[in-house]
């Protein structure tokens, strides 16, 4: 407790500075004739001709820059199809009307324009990191995916969205939480004008929820929309994707279908030595060539419909179907005492088959200008089931694993929340949720050696939050509260030892404070949060390898808690952050034995009585001209101690991560980038990896006005993904090597039809649950 103050004492240090008084500038655009002009971008330069303020006009043609002190600025206004005005400006407090800013056709078509985008404005007010999409280089990229890898402080790793620090992320849309990716993917980047990221979230997010990436759309006009997709992509074996949406919006009215079809193939290599020291040392080494496939059907159905001004009724159908599966062909060896006793080879092949349907229902009441609420309900059935066949080929004999495992989980959730803005600098948020899941699953052995399994599990969570936030000229504060109630039943219908009863009860502070100026901003933030264990991890599920080596889960895991502290400042085009995270009943996959199989390695989860993190980033992005580059770091300092034949380890390696992104803009409007990612390993959990790094490159230009958008891309360039881990823990030790052949060239197209933000106005009750699954 000492070093939090001693850091609270640090960063008010830097914080505290003469303040002047901060006002709100308007203004207006409009056509040659008048007429308001909606979605022109108006930018405030400061006198180092460094992007200060940006904004985007209403459908009234007015643009407000909020927090500006008085002084002397550049003002420029764009839009397509118009000139550019560019002007100085001195903002005065006895002026605050900006007047009407005249733009003037420039008789071309969308095609033949060419637009000089400026760097994404970034800024950190309350510990959220606001990037400025609209008007920037970002609002050119091409997918979702695309933008993200572009954010402070998210990593895309081959198609997948981390936030440093906080891993997996939640997702909003206009402060609705998304439910699924469909949603995501139906986004159209050049719709969004501005991305949040809470990397220390508070307590109105969830106690489960440490880092929150809000998204917010312009509004588009009313009308049908139209969007239409494909993919194709050659890496060891060839992928392809397909999707479509329509929408029809009027004043009231919204309306959206979607569907999706993915057909993903490869192949992949991992080579294992998995190790016992007992009476005799044992090694076991497995070389596996694998094919993966997945087929995934996706659809979504959605309707909302305002009954009377600012009272809005909705409902939301999400489904999924997948069909995966892999194929393996395993070359095994058993080493007793440095001498290989067995060798043999061992064939498989597991099929996996799924389908989730969620059902959200909605009610939104805008009661006042100061007062709204909402209330949400889910439903979410999950259907999966897993057919795993396994030969061992030895020479005396062939053994012979033949399983089925089925999953069935149900979610029912309802939340109800308020907002109430007591003043103008002064908010208030409450909310109360439940839900419960019902679960089942069986584990049928039809031959071999394993035991089978059946569960039953239920789960019922009760939770309450209050949030108060004062937002003055400069300073923000704000400071909540979470409570949570968990009762979890566990019935295992073969082993009754394996059941257990529990109820956990909680609290969950978190505060927050920043101070922004015209110079720089700061903020510090605290929270308390929680981990709770996937299902996967508490259920009978058994992923068997060989007689030697598999998987199964811990229904005795508890949930972990974390206490995290963070600080964050920015000025200009640098961004820096610096945390620490405590955790308790930290989670972690290792190995164990089985007493009824003591030739066996058994790879589960289990708790730590603690570990510790230390953690930092760095931001920097300018823009030269048509070139604009940004580079990010960070790093993690983990602390986590194990056993090893009886003797400690320390799980402390650091690791650290490098990503560069360039833009180029060239002739004839066409826009080329090219990533860089350099990541050295370190510790993650009981795990330490090997560095690795790739160097990705894409091509992208519009056609039709901007209707069709089409990037040629090319990832891992050089087959550098290859990841190598090793642990050691209890008993055992562990090296693997894995190559996931991520490498691929790829060509994408997207047509766009008077697209708009067809928003949907629920948001899920039973998000949270539904991930865990």
């Amino acid at each position: 407790m000492k070093h939090y103050f001693l850091f609270l004492i640090a960063w008010l240090s830097l914080s505290l500075s003469v303040a002047r008084a901060q006002l709100a500038f308007t203004g207006r655009v409009t056509d040659a004739a008048g007429k308001p002009l909606e979605f022109a971008t108006a930018a405030l330069y400061d006198t180092d001709s460094a992007f200060f303020k940006g904004s985007v006009t209403d459908a009234t043609g007015t643009f407000q820059f909020d927090r500006v002190s008085p002084g002397r600025y550049t003002l420029e206004v764009r839009l397509i199809g118009f000139q550019t005005v560019r002007k100085p400006v001195d903002l005065r407090a006895s002026e605050p009307d900006l007047g009407t800013i005249t733009l003037a056709e420039t008789g071309v078509g969308l095609s033949e324009v060419t637009v000089t985008a400026a760097r994404p404005n970034i800024t950190n007010r309350n510990g959220v990191l606001t990037t400025t999409v609209v008007g920037s280089v970002l609002a050119d990229e091409h997918t979702l995916t695309d933008l993200l890898g572009k954010i402070p402080g998210i990593i895309s790793d081959q198609g997948g969205i981390s936030v440093f620090g906080g891993g997996s992320p939640i997702y909003y849309i206009d402060n609705r939480r998304v439910r699924s990716g469909t949603e995501l993917s139906m986004l159209d980047v050049k719709n969004i004008r501005k991305v949040e990221l809470l990397t220390n979230a508070g307590a109105k997010y969830g106690a489960d929820v440490t880092a929150v990436i809000k998204i917010y759309t312009l509004h588009r006009a009313t009308g049908l929309s139209v969007e239409a997709g494909a993919n194709g992509s050659l890496s060891e074996r060839f992928s392809h994707g397909e999707h479509a949406s329509i929408g029809y919006k009027t004043k009231r009215l919204n309306l959206s279908a979607y569907y999706g079809y993915s057909d993903y193939r490869n192949r992949s290599h991992q080579f294992s030595i998995q190790g016992i020291e007992a009476d005799t040392a044992r090694q076991y080494t497995t070389d596996s060539h694998q094919l993966p496939y997945s087929r995934e059907h996706d659809y979504s159905l959605s309707a909302d419909w305002e009954i009377r001004s600012g009272h809005t009724i909705g409902a939301q159908l999400i489904g999924s179907r997948t069909d995966a599966g892999v194929t393996s062909d395993d070359h095994n060896i058993v080493i007793r005492g440095g001498v290989i006793t067995e060798e043999f080879d061992s064939p498989s092949d597991m099929q996996h088959g799924g389908t989730d349907l969620q059902l959200n229902v909605f009610y939104n009441a805008d009661w006042s200008k100061r007062f709204s609420t909402s209330i949400n309900a889910d439903y979410v059935s999950s259907r999966d089931k897993k057919f795993q066949t396994v030969r061992e080929l030895m020479a005396r004999d062939t053994a012979l694993t033949d399983s089925k495992l089925l999953a069935n989980y149900d979610i029912y959730a309802t939340e109800l929340t308020a907002d109430w803005n007591l003043s103008d600098a002064l908010s208030l948020s409450l909310g109360a949720e439940y839900s419960r899941i019902n679960g089942s699953g069986q584990h049928f052995i039809y031959a071999g050696r394993l035991p089978e399994s059946h569960y039953r599990s239920t789960e019922d969570k009760a939770a309450g939050y209050a949030e108060l936030a004062l937002n003055l000229e400069r300073w923000a504060f704000s400071a909540g509260l979470r409570y949570e109630r968990v009762a979890r039943n566990h019935t295992d219908l073969v082993d009754a030892s394996e059941s257990l009863s529990d109820t956990d009860v909680q609290l969950f502070p978190s505060a927050s404070a920043s101070y922004a100026d015209d110079h720089f901003n700061t903020s510090l933030t605290l929270s308390t949060k929680t981990d709770r264990p996937a299902l996967s991890y508490l259920g009978s599920r058994t992923y068997y390898q060989s007689r030697f080596v598999y998987q199964k889960g811990n229904p005795l895991l508890k949930p972990s808690t974390s206490y995290n502290l963070e600080w964050a400042f920015g000025w200009q085009w640098l961004n820096l952050r610096a945390g620490y995270t405590r955790t308790n009943n930290y989670i972690s996959s290792l190995f164990v034995d089985d007493p009824a199989l003591p030739d066996a390695i058994i790879s589960t989860w289990q708790n730590f009585p603690k570990a510790e993190f230390w953690q930092a980033s760095i931001d920097l992005r300018h823009a030269f001209g048509p070139w604009s580059p940004s580079l990010s770091a960070g790093v993690v300092k983990p602390q986590l101690q194990g056993v090893y034949l009886g003797e400690a380890v320390d799980y402390n390696e650091p690791g650290y991560y490098v990503q560069t992104n360039h833009y180029l803009r060239l002739p004839l409007g066409m826009t080329f980038n090219l990533d860089f990612y350099y990541n050295s390993g370190g510790n993650q959990g009981i795990y330490r990896f090997d560095p690795y790094w790739s160097l990705g490159a894409g091509l992208r230009k519009s056609f039709l006005s901007d209707r069709l958008d089409v990037k040629l891309s090319a990832s891992d360039l050089f087959h550098t993904l290859d990841y190598y881990e090793r642990a050691r823990i209890n008993r055992f030790s562990f090296y693997q090597n894995e190559y996931y052949a991520q490498w691929d060239v790829s060509l994408s197209l997207i047509y766009r039809f008077n697209q708009q933000q067809l928003k949907y106005g629920g948001r899920s009750a039973a998000a949270k649950e539904k991930n865990r699954l």
